[in-house]
């Protein structure tokens, strides 16, 4: 008895553990640490750390500026690396990338620029978690501005949902999308509808 009951323990612990997922979000700054030195293994180092399960990096710089970052990134993690758009800032290009452990099914990179500020960009990333459906993760770095936050979660809620979303059970939206969240239309429920 003794036995069936740790062989059952065991096996509630694996299914607890297989339906935990970690996810994190990090501006990397360009991979430009606070003592202003260009250190990208500072950030495969973090990365160990932490051992999130799905990271979204902001302030990724582009390949022409830093080329192997994200390819060394991909090989010294084995994370799946999708890079996002990478748009004019300063002289220098810079984007969001989504890293996971899981495989990637499919990726639409967003513009989320407002004329007159600093183009933005996000990516909508669905992985291949091992349940029916995919899980769908939008990561993005909006700007400083709550006018232009607003407008941009705007946009990217409308591609993410159209007008009306319905349903939305396996979506994760990590950035700095915080404090505008609340903008983004709620799901109907049955009984609303």
């Amino acid at each position: 008895m003794e036995a069936e009951t740790l062989a059952g323990a065991g096996a509630t612990q694996r299914a607890a553990s297989a339906a935990t997922l970690t996810v994190a979000t990090w501006n990397i700054h360009g991979a430009i640490g606070c003592d202003g030195r260009y250190a990208p293994a500072r950030i495969v180092d973090v990365l160990g750390e932490i051992d999130a399960d799905v990271v979204a990096l902001q302030e990724v710089a582009s390949a022409q500026v830093h080329s192997d970052f994200l390819a060394g990134l991909e090989h010294e993690t084995g994370y799946h690396v999708v890079a996002g758009l990478l748009r004019q800032r300063h002289g220098s290009d810079f984007g969001n990338a989504v890293l996971s452990r899981f495989p990637v099914r499919s990726v639409e990179r967003l513009d989320l620029a407002i004329d007159d500020y600093e183009p933005r960009g996000a990516l909508d990333v669905c992985l291949d978690i091992g349940l029916p459906f995919p899980m769908r993760v939008v990561a993005t770095h909006l700007g400083l501005r709550p006018g232009e936050r607003r407008e941009q979660v705007r946009a990217g809620c409308h591609h993410s949902f159209g007008s009306t979303p319905t349903l939305t059970p396996a979506i994760s939206s990590i950035g700095r999308m915080t404090a505008a969240m609340s903008l983004c239309p709620r799901p109907r429920s049955a009984a609303s509808a």
